[in-house]
């Protein structure tokens, strides 16, 4: 009898306070979806422009960056970031550096670098949070002629297709314990903001299983490759391309980045991957991956069309001595005199190579 009253007044507790439960179950529940809120955004749609865009010229743009030296290179590795100052039009601002890259990062005495901006630079910024710089490599170059070469490059690669990486040029100032220098580098497009210009996202899942592309912005790219003399990049291993989906298109967009190694920027450290049936970067290799009787005609008259204007920017880039711009035209007519002639990328698709 103690025992079914010890029962009854159990049960009658239960449901007393089922209600407090409830509430507190509530409660938390709201909390975590919050601080999920809060916390890692990428998989949220980030819209409007960025740093880049807002900061963008047709002229160069000057920037000033104040960082300790022994710091940055003590992380080299790591890529921990350190504090920094950013000062653009007489504004100065906090930010973060660190270095990056794989090849540049350990070669390099002056390491490649990511430029982190602040959450609090949101509202006049954007909500682009990361950018790469492209630095010049040796601390003894003052001309910067390969960091000039690869510029070109993605600007040449922008003439051809909105699915590019905008990229800004710049004249650094660096400012540290140790000394205070001047070169030419250039800011590259965040990876969500270029997704953002044309519409589309940034697909997150490295490790997915890429089985089908957009088979025009493929054949795009691959023909660029040719053209620039650059085999430094895989699709199944994501390497040096970045994929971009749009809201009304399933098949995913590749983008390259990353060109140093071409045939057209010729760096004194790039080589050829040992496997390549190629000795120097300057040798072109044809790395397609379709059909050999896959029809490219629509793409090289693209390139044709193009033509003019890709010789345009190359010539009106003064900032590039004129035996440099020169250098890069013929190497670039070389490869118009090849695709000029009738069937030429049938005879290399057929050969492979």
């Amino acid at each position: 009898m103690r025992h079914a009253q010890s029962l009854k007044e159990g049960l009658q507790l239960t449901l007393k306070y089922r209600h407090v439960f409830y509430f507190i179950f509530f409660v938390f529940s709201l909390a975590v979806l919050l601080a999920c809120s809060n916390g890692d955004t990428s998989g949220r749609t980030k819209s409007g422009p960025g740093f880049l865009a807002k900061v963008q010229t047709d002229s160069l743009l000057q920037i000033v960056l104040s960082f300790s030296l022994e710091e940055l290179i003590t992380h080299r590795e790591d890529e921990e970031k350190i504090k920094a100052n950013l000062t653009l039009a007489g504004t100065s601002m906090p930010v973060r550096l660190a270095s990056r890259g794989i090849t540049r990062k350990k070669i390099c005495t002056f390491p490649p670098l990511h430029l982190h901006l602040p959450d609090s630079l949101t509202t006049r910024w954007g909500p682009y949070k990361k950018y790469k710089i492209v630095t010049h490599c040796d601390q003894q170059d003052t001309t910067n002629e390969l960091v000039l070469k690869e510029y070109l490059v993605y600007k040449l690669y922008r003439v051809l297709t909105p699915f590019a990486f905008e990229v800004q040029l710049s004249r650094i100032r660096y400012e540290t314990e140790q000394d205070h220098f001047s070169r030419y580098g250039f800011l590259i497009e965040d990876d969500d903001e270029m997704a953002s210009r044309v519409g589309g996202t940034i697909m997150k899942n490295e490790n997915s299983d890429i089985q089908q592309i957009r088979k025009e912005a493929y054949q795009t790219m691959v023909l660029f490759q040719y053209m620039v003399g650059n085999t430094d990049w895989n699709l199944s291993q994501r390497h040096n391309i970045k994929f971009i989906t749009l809201s009304d298109e399933s098949l995913p967009i590749p983008v390259p980045y990353d060109f140093d190694y071409c045939g057209l920027v010729n760096a004194p450290y790039a080589v050829p991957y040992p496997s390549l049936p190629i000795k120097k970067v300057r040798d072109r290799f044809w790395q397609y991956r379709g059909r050999p009787t896959d029809d490219l005609s629509s793409t090289v008259n693209l390139f044709l069309e193009k033509k003019s204007e890709i010789f345009r920017i190359i010539n009106e880039f003064h900032w590039l001595t004129g035996e440099h711009r020169d250098e890069v035209a013929l190497y670039l007519h070389s490869f118009f005199d090849l695709v000029e002639q009738e069937d030429s990328i049938s005879k290399i698709m057929a050969k492979g190579g």
